[in-house]
């Protein structure tokens, strides 16, 4: 057996202790983290959020259709950007006066309030009118700046009328209907800042055109509902649940949690010396007895207090005590 020594720190001894705890380099590269943002609108999430993007793909291949069969050439759509907001978010960007636009107010049933609208910036809504007046693609960014004639204003609304209807056309339950006119520079709808809505931008682009023109569907989450399989009128993600079954719930979850226990058959204190000249073969002498009973910690903590043993073959310990949480 080694007998402890005091030796000096030098470079032999330091380069030993970094190699037995591990080092952290000071020029350590860390890893990426993103803190979880608790004030996001999570709505549709996991195998929902999925179905939704699925579906709001085959929306912008509708909205290419539409294109294709009014314009002069192949028309392409993807789904740019899709999110779930909350309405103040929602309001401070569309209302700001540099993303002001053409707005078709859209409602969830013919009699119904308006709950959304099908938003045109200005380059889109002048991109459209050249399209649809027949102008070829090269020829959509001309005259940037110029304002709509009557005739380009009636064919817009036209053609974002239809493309809401290919919105009711995605499921049976969405009877959305456009309104009978267009809102220009404003938003059409109020609504409570935390009420949750689902944005959707496509960018529509002629084949041979070199810049794609935006539109974006504002809609409250729950009229999508119905696409992934929910019906917000009957019961919301969350919601109808009684307390009792969400304690039963809870205690279930609890029961079937696993709990590390850990026996501790003894501590030694080293000074910073004596831990440097550990060596393979050396014998640490435990502050307690082999007869004494060892504590079994849980959580940092002592739970209970036992007698180590064997029992078929395997070391076990016998409980004798359990700790209050004073003690």
């Amino acid at each position: 057996m080694t007998v402890l020594t005091t030796n000096p720190l030098d470079r032999a001894n330091l380069n030993h202790l970094i190699q037995a705890v591990g080092s952290v380099p000071s020029d350590l590269v860390q890893p990426e983290f993103t803190a979880h943002d608790w004030k996001a609108c999570r709505v549709f999430a996991g195998d929902a959020w999925t179905e939704l993007t699925e579906a709001t793909g085959g929306l912008a291949e509708a909205f290419a259709a539409v294109f294709s069969e009014v314009c002069q050439g192949q028309v392409e759509a993807t789904v740019e950007s899709m999110s779930q907001r909350y309405a103040s978010e929602v309001i401070k960007d569309f209302g700001d006066s540099d993303n002001a636009g053409y707005f078709l107010p859209i409602r969830s049933a013919p009699e119904a309030d308006v709950c959304g609208f099908l938003a045109i910036p200005p380059e889109t809504a002048r991109g459209w009118g050249k399209l649809l007046l027949g102008e070829t693609p090269e020829q959509v960014t001309e005259g940037e700046g110029e304002p709509l004639s009557v005739l380009e204003e009636s064919l817009i609304y036209g053609i974002s009328k239809v493309l809401v209807d290919k919105v009711r056309l995605m499921h049976a339950s969405l009877d959305v209907t456009a309104s009978e006119e267009m809102v220009m520079d404003k938003l059409p709808v109020t609504w409570p800042g935390t009420e949750s809505l689902l944005s959707v931008t496509i960018g529509i682009k002629p084949s041979e055109a070199d810049a794609t023109q935006d539109v974006t569907l504002v809609v409250p989450c729950d009229l999508f509902g119905p696409l992934v399989g929910w019906d917000p009128q009957v019961n919301r993600p969350g919601e109808g649940l009684e307390t009792i079954d969400c304690s039963e719930a809870i205690m279930e979850s609890v029961h079937l949690m696993t709990v590390p226990l850990t026996p501790v058959l003894g501590t030694v204190a080293l000074k910073l010396p004596e831990l440097m000249s550990l060596r393979v073969g050396d014998v640490l002498v435990l502050d307690q007895a082999v007869h004494q009973m060892i504590d079994i910690h849980f959580a940092n903590r002592t739970a209970f207090r036992g007698i180590p043993g064997r029992r078929q073959q395997q070391q076990c310990v016998l409980i004798t005590d359990a700790c209050t949480q004073a003690t």
